[in-house]
């Protein structure tokens, strides 16, 4: 890894308000892993009981239907944590973790962190405030998906890719994760057909461009959200 596990853990909003020494101790029970683009991090149903933090690249969490069809509940980079649920609980795992870049991650597991956390004042109320965060932020994502037609939903989609992953670049805002159509349409909800009749739409439109290395380039953002309100 390019950063030390101190630097990288103090780094993320979950654990920002600790000292250097709880930092230090962290660090101590982390360890870890890389994963290729493409590769399963955890199935749905796999045992749980440890924590993931994203050090460097991009992971999906999603889950699929008895039918195949999968449905992309998260899209998480570098300074993301995941996993979490099962590291209060051990239960399996709710959903599916892929890596969508070649990607690094550090594992914490369930029993050192629990003991950590009895340890060192604040850290709970830490993790109960980032989690009640990124609840309410999942809750306003997928209301404004909920009540979007095909078109609205790839778009509604799009912005929030942008303000979770984009860069302001010279042309507009460039996603930062790069995303096949079939990824995309499985994070709106709606079919990998549909998404690339919208995205020509937009791209004739020139609202939205894509780059030599596939990621998605939003050239006005104002006008595509007007296309939604």
């Amino acid at each position: 890894m390019r950063q030390q596990p101190v630097e990288i853990l103090g780094a993320v909003p979950l654990f920002s308000r600790l000292d250097q020494a709880s930092l230090a101790k962290l660090s101590g029970i982390a360890r870890g892993r890389r994963y290729e683009r493409g590769s399963p991090i955890f199935f749905e149903g796999d045992p749980g009981g440890s924590l993931l933090v994203i050090a460097a690249g991009a992971v999906k969490i999603h889950k699929v239907s008895e039918d195949g069809r999968e449905k992309t509940l998260a899209i998480l980079e570098a300074g993301d944590f995941f996993g979490e649920m099962s590291i209060f609980d051990g239960a399996p795992r709710s959903a599916a973790a892929q890596a969508l870049s070649d990607c690094e991650v550090l594992i914490i597991d369930r029993d050192p962190f629990l003991a950590l956390m009895k340890s060192t004042p604040g850290l709970a109320t830490d993790i109960a405030l980032a989690l009640a965060e990124r609840l309410r932020r999942t809750n306003e994502d997928l209301e404004r998906l909920a009540f979007r037609d095909a078109r609205g939903r790839i778009i509604e989609a799009l912005l929030q890719l942008a303000r979770a992953h984009g860069e302001r670049v010279a042309q507009g805002v460039r996603l930062k994760v790069r995303l096949t159509h079939q990824e995309l349409a499985n994070y709106a909800g709606v079919t990998r057909e549909t998404v690339t009749r919208v995205l020509a739409e937009l791209h004739d439109s020139r609202l939205v461009a894509v780059e030599d290395d596939r990621r998605l380039v939003i050239q006005n953002e104002d006008a595509l959200r007007e296309l939604v309100t």
